[in-house]
């Protein structure tokens, strides 16, 4: 059997599956054309609204910069997209034109598609202002390797940027008591569930209210492999989160885990009976056929493609990492209704709030033009609207309302998760009008996380990482998917990570985490 890839076994956050939401818009056609204007009238004599000017003398590249009057600041600004986005230098112009008046800053921005692109440049020293990144996409590392701005006393400096989030957002951001990134405000408490089509439901009299637990799930696994599924268990995404995360709160990797009940000690899950009976429980459903053959390596589907087989029986549900508006987000993304179930609760943690986040290069000297510009892309609609969706007409549609509708050939458009705050842009079409509020509750009123503010730093078990990861290759995810006996491969990936050395790895964290429970 082929090995799985790295990426089942990192904490992905399924980031990619959020999309950027918020309340009841209101129609901006018109104060574009009024910022349009005004752009044009004072091109030469900007005036700057924003927050006051940090003062710092911690680093040298905190000295904000003190341009003389009128005098513009460009910055270079890496951004992250899913798009190739061919009208990214008409998009610049627009952006340019809006906020120069305002802020005094300009941006050049460099657009990539995949994370590398990012580290290449850092650690080239190429010159670079404001970076995308997150901590799935080697977030971590940049703090550990100084390419992140400690902006921990500059923040308070820039209210319009501090209030666009709650307090507790900051709080759970910290790596260490300080602030490396400004979070892209959005689901920032995480937790998962299960989606199914609710057509098929209703055609089917399917009733899922009573399902409690995964084991509950094998009649409709039944039901729709004799009714033809060839993937009544679609294993995508990670469902073992799901099963585990309101017993278990992952520490580190898949494999090392908190109780929520205990709360101190950390252990490998992998030994634990919840593990033993999940992996059980999906080498029935793979004996059964109810798991395709096909998924024996691990692979991510497009998402209309998952939506197709929840549509049309071949697969009864998949896992799903919860937003505020759950069930019409979830219906955009899969592009059929859905219903959800088998929810987990929704905890803010440190990774949670770095789903998706700005770093400031340390080595900049415009620390002040970056978060005076990170204040406005998250608070002004306008220039949320133009960094997400282009420019009006050209690259999207408004209806009366207000509502925007991205065209499909569209040489511009970006995805409000990696964008920007999700209470800035306007709504799309088919989003809840009351979406803004439902995000803005749904991250005030999570349950903090027992490891929320804390992040293991692996630098002194590297080694013992690497071989951990690699043993994890091999076993994890063909236990996940079912396609290994747990009763002859369990017991050889449990002694594979202890050669690995996980025993290490588990004392290093212990007294990280006991170092972090005992701070003031």
């Amino acid at each position: 059997m082929k090995k799985r890839t790295c990426k089942i076994m990192a904490l992905l956050l399924a980031c990619s599956m959020m999309a950027g939401c918020g309340s009841k818009p209101q129609d901006t056609s018109k104060d574009v054309q009024e910022a349009e204007e005004s752009a044009q009238e004072t091109k030469e004599s900007s005036t700057e609204e924003s927050a006051p000017e940090a003062e710092s003398d911690s680093d040298a590249g905190q000295e904000a910069e003190q341009p003389a009057s009128g005098e513009t600041v460009n910055i270079k600004w890496y951004v992250f997209t899913s798009e190739d986005n061919p009208d990214k230098a008409k998009v610049e112009a627009a952006i340019n034109e809006y906020i120069e008046p305002r802020i005094g800053v300009t941006v050049s921005m460099i657009t990539q598609k995949e994370e590398p692109e990012i580290a290449l440049a850092l650690a080239s020293g190429e010159d670079i202002d404001l970076y995308w990144t997150a901590a799935w996409a080697n977030g971590r590392n940049y703090i550990s390797e100084n390419s992140a701005m400690d902006l921990t006393d500059l923040l308070q400096n820039y209210p319009d940027l501090y209030n666009s989030m709650p307090e507790n957002i900051w709080q759970a951001a910290q790596f260490g008591g300080r602030n490396y990134f400004v979070p892209v405000y959005k689901e920032a408490a995480i937790g998962h569930g299960l989606v199914y089509s609710a057509e098929k439901a209703e055609e089917y009299g399917w009733d899922f209210s009573n399902v409690k637990n995964f084991a509950d799930l094998t009649p409709f696994l039944k039901e729709a492999y004799e009714k033809g599924a060839t993937n009544a268990w679609l294993p995508q995404g990670d469902p073992w989160l799901c099963y585990v995360e309101d017993t278990y709160t992952l520490a580190f990797r898949d494999y090392l885990g908190i109780r929520i009940d205990e709360g101190t000690t950390v252990e490998n899950m992998v030994e634990s009976d919840i593990y033993k009976d999940f992996v059980t429980l999906m080498y029935e459903w793979n004996q059964a056929g109810y798991i395709n053959p096909e998924f024996v390596e691990s692979k991510e589907l497009p998402a209309d493609e998952v939506g197709k087989m929840l549509a049309e029986g071949d697969a009864v549900c998949v896992q799903w990492t919860t937003v505020p508006d759950n069930i019409a987000t979830a219906s955009l993304r899969y592009g059929t209704p859905v219903g959800t179930m088998l929810e987990t609760k929704n905890y803010l943690s440190y990774d949670g709030t770095f789903g998706s986040a700005y770093m400031v290069n340390a080595k900049t000297q415009k620390a002040d033009a970056c978060l005076k510009f990170l204040g406005l892309l998250s608070t002004d609609q306008v220039l949320a609207d133009l960094f997400c969706y282009g420019i009006e007409e050209e690259h999207y549609t408004k209806d009366a309302e207000g509502y925007v509708t991205v065209k499909p050939d569209a040489g511009w458009k970006n995805d409000v998760w990696c964008s920007c705050n999700v209470m800035a842009p306007s709504l799309k079409v088919g989003e809840s009008a009351d979406k803004k509020e439902r995000y803005d509750n749904f991250s005030k009123e999570a349950e903090i996380s027992i490891l929320a503010g804390f992040s293991f730093d692996s630098s002194k078990v590297e080694a013992e990482m690497a071989a951990a990861d690699a043993v994890g290759q091999e076993y994890h995810y063909l236990l996940l998917a079912g396609f290994y006996n747990p009763e002859e491969y369990l017991p050889k990936y449990q002694k594979a990570l202890k050669d690995a050395g996980i025993d290490k790895i588990i004392e290093e964290v212990q007294a990280q985490y006991d170092a972090y429970r005992s701070r003031p």
